[in-house]
């Protein structure tokens, strides 16, 4: 595997999307992977004032961060926690997986 220079890094298409079939919606979503600093933003943000993980904010953060299509609003974050919590757990994981947010680290980060 040959060394990857700093242009072919800042340069590569890593933003991968992906179909997800959300079977309580009867349909499918488009997702992306998040950025760094799109990760970091939505991580700090869910944080409550005793530092953990607020569960409430994650995953409508997630979902307005990492739903292509269709686009969700900031706005859509209360409407998003009103629906089924299995669907919003399908496209959360998928999002998650494509940005290389392990399940484990938002487990440890509602605990601590």
């Amino acid at each position: 595997m040959a060394r990857l220079s700093r242009d072919a890094i800042l340069n590569a298409k890593d933003i991968t999307q992906e179909e997800v079939e959300v079977k309580e919606w009867q349909g499918s979503v488009l997702v992306e992977a998040l950025s760094g600093k799109k990760r970091s933003k939505i991580m700090d943000s869910c944080m409550n004032d005793k530092g953990k993980m607020d569960t409430n904010k994650l995953y409508p953060a997630l979902i307005v961060a990492g739903c292509v299509e269709p686009e969700f609003k900031p706005a859509d974050a209360e409407a998003l926690n009103d629906k089924n919590s299995g669907a919003l757990e399908t496209i959360c994981k998928k999002i998650m997986k494509l940005s290389g947010i392990n399940e484990d680290d938002v487990e440890d980060a509602k605990k601590n």
